[in-house]
């Protein structure tokens, strides 16, 4: 394989593990697209199948084909491929997902309107385009572009300010498995500049059908992140970074109230919603089942036990505001879903 010669402005990265035809099928249909303004970047996690042959097999030099010398697991591979990008900008997609190449040119017309933007998200299994959503430096990025546990294909950063982040730095040091690492890179990357949600029809998540036929390599029976004891801890890692922040006292509380509201939200409704899907849990090796409003009931005591009893820098008030908040509006949504 050819090493690429120019100086691109995108970089596709996508990292991958045993999934041979889906990644295979990705990097053709970007590589469809004949501007020599991107590369791709396939970071293997040390694949058993026929990733490599296929790939390399693939004469353009606009794409770079790297395997690990080890797996480094799921997770750390995510953080890890953006940082062989060498295109001003990097964008991010989970092998079993798709790019549309035919947005390509609207992308890149997106990424140029303001050089402030360096970092941002682009929506997912949109049917058309529509505005993009701009966001502040500081405070205002972070609470719309960090914290979110989203699904992490389509998020962007400018590449240089991504491989300098200290952030970045130390989870691949430390050999992080937080599940949503880019949460707390976003998060640090938000004081850089501004944020940008592009809204084109460009990156689609894999569909339900193949979710239910391929396993997860990310999650096990023991460690789903959508269990509700799993999402108060992320919501734990989510406040102490958000301390380390350069944020004020009332940025704080606004931001822990945000945040407490939709970890007990997805742990309720979202929990009920994702144990009632069948490809998401074959997906992920597990039964569907019913989650009746009992249970539903004590997953929001033992939310409400667990933050009054967290050693928190907030005091008991403001707490009770937050739980006021939270639970209203939960349970708002939970009587809502029974009526229907």
């Amino acid at each position: 394989m050819m090493e690429t010669i120019y100086n691109p402005l995108i970089s596709f990265c996508i990292p991958t593990y045993n999934r041979s035809n889906k990644v295979y099928d990705l990097v053709l249909s970007i590589l469809k697209y004949s501007g020599t303004d991107i590369e791709i970047i396939v970071l293997d996690n040390c694949s058993t199948d026929n990733t490599k042959e296929l790939l390399i097999g693939i004469e353009d030099d606009r794409l770079n084909y790297i395997c690990n010398t080890i797996n480094i697991g799921s997770i750390l591979n995510i953080i890890k491929v953006i940082t062989e990008a060498k295109g001003l900008f990097s964008f991010l997609c989970l092998d079993k997902d798709f790019i549309d190449y035919r947005e390509i040119d609207n992308l890149i017309k997106r990424i140029r309107e303001d050089n402030q933007i360096i970092l941002g998200y682009c929506a997912q299994n949109l049917n058309e385009g529509k505005k993009d959503e701009i966001y502040d430096m500081g405070f205002e990025s972070v609470l719309n572009m960090a914290y979110s546990a989203k699904h992490p294909s389509g998020y962007f950063y400018k590449t240089d300010l991504y491989k300098n982040s200290k952030i970045v730095e130390q989870l691949l040091k430390e050999g992080s498995s937080f599940e949503f690492n880019f949460e707390l890179i976003n998060a640090e990357m938000s004081f850089y500049g501004k944020s940008k949600v592009i809204n084109l029809p460009l990156f689609f998540t894999e569909t339900k059908s193949d979710c239910a036929k391929i396993p997860s390599f990310t999650y096990s029976k023991s460690n789903l992140y959508f269990e509700p004891q799993k999402r108060y801890k992320e919501f734990l890692v989510y406040i102490k970074n958000a301390y380390t922040l350069e944020l004020n006292e009332k940025e704080i509380f606004e931001l822990v109230k945000v945040l407490y509201y939709k970890a007990l939200a997805s742990s309720t409704i979202g929990y009920k919603s994702i144990l009632a899907d069948q490809s998401v849990c074959l997906h992920h090796g597990i039964m569907p089942r019913k989650v009746g409003i009992f249970e539903l009931i004590q997953i929001n005591i033992k939310f409400t036990d667990w933050f009054v009893k967290e050693k928190i820098p907030i005091k008991l008030l403001p707490k009770f505001k937050i739980l006021f908040f939270a639970h209203v509006r939960t349970i708002y949504y939970i009587i809502k879903e029974i009526i229907k």
